[in-house]
């Protein structure tokens, strides 16, 4: 949890002093997921995966851009 903070933390970072007096929402999210298959008793095959996305949406003079990031 705390990686995911410190991803949020440098976003609004950069955000905040791109554009001072924007108002910006930073979304964090991490999904870890793991599958393991096993054949005659036996692992098979092992897969693991870890996936943060960063998503950004930044409304400043009457505009909103939106971004996300894998």
């Amino acid at each position: 949890m705390t990686a995911q903070f410190d991803v949020a933390g440098s976003a609004l970072d950069r955000a905040t002093a791109a554009l001072p007096g924007a108002e910006i929402e930073i979304s964090v999210d991490r999904h870890q997921l793991a599958l393991t298959r096993f054949a005659n008793s036996v692992i098979h095959q092992n897969v693991a995966e870890d996936i943060t996305t960063v998503s950004i949406q930044i409304h400043h003079d009457g505009r909103t851009a939106a971004t996300a990031k894998r």
